[in-house]
């Protein structure tokens, strides 16, 4: 568990959905090219960059648009 993130993998197995986690690009080719067929549901855990940029980063309330800056807020 990294700073206080719960294990969503093994939540999702404890609702009894298949989880899996990921820890890096390799590892979320294999993932994929493995079970690109599924048809179930199932959650993945991708670990990513902590201060890197994932986006859409939008405040609640607010569109991707202002999100982007295309936008002005009133």
């Amino acid at each position: 568990m990294k700073n206080g993130m719960p294990n969503f993998s093994a939540v999702a197995n404890a609702y009894g959905i298949d989880g899996y986690r990921v820890e890096n690009i390799q590892d979320l080719e294999e993932f994929l090219n493995k079970n690109k067929f599924l048809t179930k549901p199932l959650l993945l855990d991708v670990n990513v960059v902590e201060n890197g940029n994932c986006y859409p980063m939008v405040a609640p309330g607010r569109s991707n648009s202002q999100m982007l800056g295309l936008e002005k807020v009133v």
